[in-house]
């Protein structure tokens, strides 16, 4: 059980997170990202009060927090807050289910630790107000393609290393 002045273990893993992010992300930046993922109200003061241990944030605060960050499920579970995981994995998979340009992955064979990053990464280059509607595109498509491509090297590596494996083991065999 926690001190009164006792951080909760996931705020301790959110103001990290936001800390290192560069540049910095603000409380005010963070909770207005929080409030447009989760179409809510999400103040900066209430994300401090989260960070700081003076306010619990129910499972859908703390999953909003996560998704702004890049905090995954398995982290929350880790952190000691099951619930808000639960409510990460589904929000993933239900995003991941609505976009479009993630229909080409394999989503059963994608962690979620990346389906997180592939949508994370699609949301950051949407609010970009710095580039037009086209160079969004092009950037989204880039970061799909690119993803795709170091996945499918990465299996070709391990398959490629299991065939060597196997032929070891049967000359050690003969």
């Amino acid at each position: 059980m926690r001190g009164p002045h006792e951080v909760p273990a996931e705020a301790e893993l959110i103001r990290e997170r936001r800390e290192a992010t560069i540049p910095r992300l603000s409380h005010r930046a963070a909770a207005e990202r929080a409030a447009k993922l989760g179409n809510t109200s999400f103040s900066a003061a209430t994300w401090q009060k989260i960070e700081k241990g003076e306010y619990s944030g129910g499972a859908d605060r703390i999953t909003l927090m996560a998704m702004v960050l890049g905090i995954t499920p398995d982290e929350l579970d880790q952190r000691g807050r099951p619930d808000a995981a639960r409510l990460l994995r589904a929000e993933i998979d239900k995003r991941a289910s609505e976009e479009p340009l993630l229909r080409e992955v394999d989503r059963e064979s994608t962690s979620e630790a990346v389906m997180q990053l592939l949508l994370q990464g699609l949301e950051e280059i949407r609010q970009e107000p710095r580039l037009s509607a086209a160079q969004k595109a092009e950037l989204e498509r880039q970061l799909i393609r690119s993803q795709l491509a170091h996945l499918q090297g990465q299996l070709e590596q391990m398959r490629t290393t299991l065939e060597i494996a196997q032929g070891i083991s049967r000359d050690n065999k003969k």
